[in-house]
């Protein structure tokens, strides 16, 4: 298990700074071999998704700690906004390399119910339209991978996250 755990949070810390990292780099990072690495996970695609369900569970916990008040929706997107600049392009590689379709929707289905409670409170502040739902929000955050996606600098890309949230939230007007 401490193998693992070293594996993805060397996972975690390349990948933030290079999107490409290899298996084996990862794997000499984490002070492994890198056969090991496949003893722990089959091929990038499965260290992938488990380093995003592993950040997805940090978010929820956070998000749970939250008064789920009028800004919680905005303060959310941001947050999200933020770590796919960080890891930007691990969405849509995972996407590419057809993962296990059970594992992705269960993140999709994550997601989806992390934001429920945040957008709702949103909607009643009528600060979100009210046609607006929870699953609408998985597609708003490929839209902000995307606009995060031409930049190569972590900064760069962070405040283009920043920027994408300002115009998703208040529009372009």
């Amino acid at each position: 298990m401490r193998t693992r755990t070293g594996l993805l949070s060397a996972a975690e810390e390349l990948l933030a700074e290079d999107r490409e990292a290899s298996l084996t780099e990862i794997a000499v990072a984490a002070g492994v071999s890198h056969a090991t690495i496949y003893r722990h996970f089959a091929d990038r695609t499965e260290l992938l998704i488990e380093l995003m369900e592993r950040r997805l569970d940090r978010h929820e916990g956070e998000v749970a700690g939250w008064d789920v008040g009028p800004g919680a929706f905005e303060r959310l997107v941001r947050l999200i906004a933020i770590e796919q600049a960080k890891f930007q392009g691990l969405m849509a590689e995972t996407r590419q390399r057809e993962p296990d379709d059970v594992r992705f929707a269960r993140l999709r289905s994550r997601t989806t119910e992390m934001f429920r409670g945040p957008l709702e409170s949103a909607k009643a502040a009528g600060s979100v339209r009210q046609d607006r739902t929870p699953e609408g929000m998985v597609p708003l955050l490929m839209m902000i991978d995307a606009a995060t996606a031409q930049h190569a600098d972590r900064a760069a890309r962070e405040l283009a996250a920043e920027e994408a949230v300002d115009i998703i939230l208040r529009g372009i007007a």
